[in-house]
């Protein structure tokens, strides 16, 4: 955790650990910043209820302070008004006044304090052990998501190797390193997104390229995206039996908890016999 309140967070809430890591994360790396619910929410990807319910609790805590734009709600990107200045509120576009409860709301917050650790640490990148280990394939602009799925699964003890590219690029190694990670994996876990489409990531396409040539289990989780075809990253995939994090994020990793346990099951069978 990076705020000491975090902590005191996580004891009311035990079972929203990760989410509340990774806000804690996104909060310390936008110190001074001011972030949209609707941002913070995209970015995230942590169900309404839970993160209405966190923020309220780093607002109580002086991490965060917020407050309201209202918006024609004919025309939503018209902002007519502020929490700071209650009424009736008139656009310029459509000539209508509206009162508040009419229109669209949107919090904005403040980033009031950095945070009470110096650095940003990065979630654990390898294994601790020679244990099976899952090789975690992603795009850089997903990161805070992936944040959120990795500790899952390390919670769940599953150990990850997590791409370093975002620490090792422009390392000499580096390539070799990913490689040979891959190798020794059990599977493949690709976040896809229309991140990981190589129209728009060079990197991902090549781990999963890796992984075909190793024959390793490779098991696809859409996390968002219109469509698997504008995200999947190597064509083989085409018919992939991807898991759809889209409508229901818990459920989907729940799924993919039970399936790699039961990879990791018969990787460690295969290995004893």
């Amino acid at each position: 955790m990076f705020y000491q309140e975090s902590e005191s967070i996580t004891a009311e809430f035990p079972d929203l650990r990760g989410e509340i890591q990774v806000i804690d994360r996104f909060v310390g790396e936008n110190y001074k910043s001011q972030l949209s619910y609707t941002y913070m929410a995209s970015k995230l990807g942590i169900a309404q209820y839970k993160l209405e319910t966190l923020l309220n609790e780093y607002v109580a805590s002086g991490i965060l302070d917020y407050y309201t734009i209202y918006s024609c709600p004919i025309h939503t990107d018209n902002q007519i008004g502020n929490s700071e200045a209650l009424g009736m509120y008139k656009c310029e576009d459509c000539q209508q006044e509206y009162s508040f409860d009419e229109c669209e709301k949107e919090n904005i917050y403040d980033v009031l304090r950095m945070p009470d650790s110096e650095t940003i640490s990065a979630l654990p990148i390898k294994p601790k052990s020679n244990e099976p280990y899952v090789f975690i394939s992603y795009s850089r602009q997903d990161r805070l998501l992936v944040d959120k799925l990795t500790m899952y699964l390390f919670e769940q003890d599953i150990e990850c190797w997590r791409d370093t590219k975002d620490i090792l690029d422009g390392a000499s190694n580096w390539q070799t390193e990913v490689r040979e990670a891959i190798e020794h994996c059990f599977a493949l876990v690709l976040v896809a997104s229309p991140n990981t489409h190589p129209d728009k990531s060079k990197y991902v396409p090549s781990e999963v390229s890796y992984g075909i040539t190793y024959n390793r289990v490779i098991i696809p989780i859409l996390i968002h995206g219109s469509s698997w075809a504008e995200c999947m990253p190597e064509l083989s995939l085409t018919n992939a039996n991807y898991i759809d994090a889209r409508t229901d994020y818990q459920d989907a990793v729940n799924r993919l908890v039970k399936s790699l346990k039961g990879y990791m099951r018969n990787t460690s069978t295969s290995r004893d016999s």
